[in-house]
């Protein structure tokens, strides 16, 4: 029995050590710098929260660390790209909820395709949501008619236990 929970707490230590390795170290040497900035400077996600997470799965696991300089130049790039109108419409295509990113002299142009977009987002929405009522509706339907067939089973054993 001893011996049986030294196996299980060898496995569980296991599992918590593989669990702690959120990324390979083929990973972090794979990661295109240029590409990461640009798509977290187009996605308005926090430079900062991003680089964070390399340093500390990567930088700190592997010795791999950001090239910072081709992340920072992408970073703007993708900040350029979601300023535009077809950036903002994009963005608001897909659900993203603006957070500020385009200087006011660039949000005009991208708020014409933001609305756009958040337009075509939001009737997606409503049609997915549409449908799946339409299915739970369906659902309800079947069980009530399940609980309707019980209920009659139910009164004809009564009645035949009472005659």
């Amino acid at each position: 029995m001893k011996r049986f929970s030294h196996v299980i707490a060898l496995v569980l230590l296991l599992q918590l050590t593989v669990g702690c390795a959120v990324l390979s170290k083929k990973e972090c040497e794979q990661v295109n710098w240029s590409q990461e900035g640009y798509n977290t400077g187009f996605n308005e996600r926090n430079s900062e929260k991003v680089l964070g997470y390399y340093r500390e799965h990567c930088g700190q696991e592997y010795g791999i660390h950001p090239d910072l300089r081709s992340f920072d130049e992408a970073h703007k790039r993708g900040v350029e790209a979601l300023c535009t109108r077809e950036g903002g419409y994009k963005y608001g295509s897909r659900g993203g909820v603006y957070a500020g990113s385009c200087k006011k002299e660039k949000e005009d142009e991208f708020f014409i395709g933001y609305q756009r977009g958040q337009s075509i987002y939001m009737t997606t929405q409503i049609r997915d949501l549409q449908s799946e009522v339409k299915v739970l509706k369906s659902e309800l339907d079947s069980k009530q008619s399940q609980i309707n067939d019980l209920k009659s089973e139910n009164d004809d054993l009564r009645r035949k236990v009472n005659n």
